[in-house]
């Protein structure tokens, strides 16, 4: 039933009113920024139109969300919002937050189908022994996954299957969590796809594209190193719609073109850019 044009997916959504709706942070983010260029100070259930006025329940999934995003959303259309956590090679769906859950910044208990357990990261100073400066336990490490839920290997690629699930049939996700008072898992990093850069500094570049495409007018982000240099570079993609927007509340006016090439403009783009 989508239309096929994802600048026209409020309009799909006025029109279709779906009763749950499941989508990525990234896009509950562009959401948030047009709501919130909207008006200052939503209300509860003011915004429920925008989703066609039926929905009881939203989840997010795919990379962590903002506790404001997530607390706007709540707050606006009036309804829970379950945050989801897993992967391909786990059948998707690990971790889930409840419905009454009213604390924000985790994912959620293990599922029935799985156990799930962290492992020691002592490169990056992640251990299942840490302590906070209180002295009380707070485990962190490696998330591993095993259970029905996980995939046996990789077709035809046992070397890279032996590089994910270990002999005793564990799926080493490459993400960080933290084990909270309720069990809860929080996570706080990647242990895959990092890189060094000459200082010996490792660099985790989805978490630093992950901060940067929550900026409304970036609508892709790319950070790269290299071992022998000692810092990073970015590529940035502009979002048609709100660059546009930012653009005026800031004086200027232009096709995007022009605005991407507005050095002026560029100037004060970068202040929010470069923190």
């Amino acid at each position: 039933m989508f239309c096929g044009d994802k600048k026209k997916l409020l309009e799909d959504m006025a029109y279709l009113k779906p009763t749950v709706f499941a989508s990525v942070a990234r896009l509950y983010n562009k959401f948030f920024a047009l709501m919130k260029a909207k008006v200052a100070n939503p209300t509860k259930g003011q915004f429920a139109g925008m989703f066609g006025g039926r929905c009881r329940l939203m989840i997010t999934a795919s990379a962590p969300i903002s506790n404001e995003v997530k607390a706007f959303f709540i707050n606006a259309i009036g309804v829970p919002m379950l945050e989801a956590y897993g992967q391909t090679e786990n059948t998707g769906l690990a971790n889930i937050t409840g419905k009454n859950d009213t604390v924000n910044g985790h994912v959620g208990g293990i599922c029935v189908s799985l156990e799930e357990k962290l492992v020691d990261i002592p490169d990056m100073d992640y251990l299942t022994s840490d302590v906070d400066e209180n002295g009380k336990p707070t485990p962190r490490g490696e998330v591993c996954l095993r259970g029905y839920g996980v995939i046996p290997g990789y077709y035809m690629l046992d070397e890279k299957s032996k590089e994910v699930i270990d002999e005793h049939g564990w799926l080493h996700t490459g993400d960080v969590g933290e084990i909270l008072d309720t069990g809860a898992i929080k996570i706080i990093d990647r242990k895959k796809n990092l890189f060094k850069l000459s200082q010996g500094e490792y660099v985790a570049p989805e978490k630093i594209e992950n901060l940067y495409v929550k900026i409304p007018y970036i609508a892709e982000a790319f950070v790269f190193g290299d071992s022998l240099k000692d810092y990073c570079i970015g590529f940035f993609v502009a979002d048609e719609n709100m660059l546009p927007m930012k653009a005026k509340q800031l004086g200027f006016e232009g096709t995007l073109e022009e605005l991407c090439n507005n050095q002026e403009l560029l100037a004060e783009l970068w202040k929010d850019i470069y923190v």
